[in-house]
């Protein structure tokens, strides 16, 4: 497993993956905001979506086997 870093200081817009949903490599997973400028957050890997602490909106990524 591991952990998607916000690569930018901003606030999560929207989630674009729920839960549980399968991924790949490059999909489009949420939208940040910073300054009135959106940022993609694009998976780094392949795998299976797992939202690791709701309130604080982590992300954590379960590699397909």
């Amino acid at each position: 497993a591991c952990t998607v870093a916000a690569p930018i200081s901003g606030t999560l817009q929207a989630w674009k993956c729920n839960d549980g949903d399968t991924v790949k490599e490059g999909d489009l997973v949420a939208v940040m905001e910073a300054m009135k400028m959106e940022t993609q957050i694009l998976s780094a890997r392949s795998g299976v979506l797992r939202v690791a602490h709701p309130a604080a909106r982590a992300v954590c990524w379960l590699a397909l086997p």
